[in-house]
């Protein structure tokens, strides 16, 4: 006899009980092999999802805006909203050194071996070279030096940069003088000195680090911002 719930929810929360419990229907405790996952391994390559299935799953995730075939709910939001408050990374949870290496470990058993060859990191370097967006190995002594004068030049006008502040972002207008707190030097919202023409841009453009790291190239804006901004320069 096989059994049908009217309840999709009612259907799950059996499911997920059975799952908690590590047991079959008859409530027998069982443990899953190396041999039986491989067995199912095997047995599920070359499998292809019916145009049927696929129908049902694409009707299900429109509109959706993460794919995922459902709709998150208001209070589900706010919670993570509520999470990710004050945490540095911006993710909600905080990564300790034993989450890491279990998130390293679990990444080297996915990746089964596999490493990306030579040739495909030279291909992807070449590409962000040929764009700009990455120093050729050859330049980098050469940029380490040229960034080095510009901070170097940039010092002498600190004082007088934030002497003048009228703590308000550069960027996005709005009064960021309450976070500048040295003890929390750390937050997202901390201010400090940005390259209206990055450093990254100067060299690239042969312009002398003077000019780059001069006062008027200068300006305060968040940590949050300066990061987002990178390699990119304010016209």
């Amino acid at each position: 006899m096989v059994r049908s719930f009217k309840n999709p929810e009612l259907r799950s929360k059996r499911i997920s009980d059975k799952l908690k419990n590590n047991t079959n229907a008859t409530g027998h405790k069982y443990i899953i092999t190396e041999e039986t996952r491989l067995k199912l391994s095997e047995k599920s390559k070359g499998r292809k999802m019916s145009d049927e299935n696929k129908l049902k799953m694409s009707k299900r995730m429109i509109g959706n805006k993460n794919g995922l075939g459902h709709k998150m709910s208001k209070e589900n939001k706010d919670a993570i909203s509520k999470r990710m408050l004050g945490n540095k990374l911006g993710k909600g949870i905080v990564f300790t050194k034993e989450r890491k290496e279990k998130i390293g470990k679990s990444n080297s058993i996915a990746l089964k071996g596999r490493t990306i060859s030579q040739e495909v990191i030279d291909k992807i370097a070449k590409t962000k070279i040929e764009k700009g967006i990455q120093i050729h190995p050859d330049q980098l002594s050469e940029f380490e030096n040229y960034r080095r004068n510009v901070l170097k030049e940039t010092r002498k006008h600190k004082k007088k940069l934030f002497a003048r502040w009228d703590g308000i972002c550069f960027y996005t207008k709005e009064d960021i003088s309450k976070f500048y707190n040295k003890e929390d030097y750390n937050n997202p919202n901390f201010p400090v000195i940005d390259h209206k023409i990055s450093i990254f841009d100067g060299f690239n453009k042969n312009i002398k680090e003077e000019i780059i790291g001069n006062i008027n190239n200068l300006c305060i804006c968040t940590r949050l911002i300066n990061g987002i901004k990178n390699k990119n320069s304010f016209i």
